[in-house]
């Protein structure tokens, strides 16, 4: 038989050929330089500041008005493409006295709504087989989270309203007079005795 012919191999002789040809393994090929377009970038650069404040300028408006639909913030950046920080974000909006009133003024319409919507739905629920304990949790949820967006209309307050006017001279006085009154020197204690 010649060896040009191919001929089936059987189990020993597949066994030692995989014994005499092993299939290189990846640690086993020796480091050549790769080109560029195949090298694995280490870390993606950050992107400077000013492009990362100018994507927040850009949809800051569309942010708003989204939270004012009754969206969270935390959603709402999530379903961007461009996947902001929503600590960078809230960082940038607080800089901004404005820029935080106008987000102030969204989660307040957000709180509105929620009363309007969630909160109506919630304890109108005629025969539901949810729980009311946890019908009553969900209420109780919502209305803390719109004290906190709302503070003036949800909000507990607690206000003090105390005016003092001491006339600290008219005070001095007085101590004075007091003293005067109680004479309690030394000489007064042996006399007295």
């Amino acid at each position: 038989m010649s060896n040009s012919m191919a001929y089936p191999l059987d189990s020993f002789e597949r066994w030692q050929f995989k014994k005499d040809n092993p299939i290189p393994k990846l640690r086993d090929i020796p480091d050549s330089p790769l080109p560029d377009w195949i090298l694995p970038l280490e870390d993606p650069p950050e992107p400077p500041r000013a492009l990362i404040h100018k994507t927040f300028e850009n949809m800051f408006e569309l942010v708003c008005e989204q939270i004012s639909g009754g969206d969270s913030l935390d959603q709402i950046l999530n379903r961007d493409p461009r996947s902001p920080d929503v600590g960078k974000f809230i960082r940038w909006v607080m800089r901004d006295e404005t820029r935080k009133n106008k987000y102030y003024e969204a989660m307040a319409i957000q709180a509105e709504i929620m009363l309007a919507s969630d909160m109506l739905r919630i304890a109108d629920a005629d025969e539901s087989l949810e729980d009311v304990q946890r019908s009553k949790l969900k209420l109780e949820t919502r209305w803390k989270y719109m004290a906190i967006c709302n503070r003036d209309r949800f909000g507990d307050k607690k206000q003090v309203d105390q005016n003092i006017t001491i006339d600290l001279g008219d005070a001095m006085e007085k101590a004075r007079s007091r003293s005067r009154m109680i004479d309690v020197s030394p000489s007064n204690r042996d006399n007295d005795e």
